[in-house]
């Protein structure tokens, strides 16, 4: 990559030779599968994770806003804080959370986890 972040799978071009396809208002993009298995959940993953969402963080003047707007985070929170036993002391970590759009914005997004890599 332009910047020096290696771990990215490659673009495949479509079919006119386009990076991307534009699809309504979304743009789509094919990647590169790449090999290999998720890896266990162990805490050796979760440090190496961390590293690689720190070195994307790094990653200065991303200029898109956050996809999750706090309105929205919120309400999928209060949804699932339902069916939890501890929905009470969820809910109050939930509330504590800042408004996103007023932070710096970078290219990865929240979900980070061996199920996603």
């Amino acid at each position: 990559m332009k910047k020096g972040f290696t771990h990215i799978p490659r673009v495949i071009a479509t079919k006119s030779e386009q990076q991307f396809q534009k699809i309504g208002s979304q743009f789509c993009y094919l990647l590169a599968r790449s090999s290999g298995n998720e890896p266990e959940p162990t805490e050796t993953t979760y440090q190496r994770l961390g590293e690689l969402t720190a070195e994307l963080h790094a990653f200065r003047d991303y200029p898109y806003p956050s996809l999750y707007p706090i309105e929205k985070v919120r309400g999928w929170l209060e949804d699932r804080a339902q069916s939890l036993p501890f929905r009470d002391e969820y809910l109050a970590v939930a509330n504590r959370l800042p408004d996103f759009s007023l932070l710096p914005t970078s290219l990865t997004h929240g979900e980070v986890g061996p199920h996603n890599t």
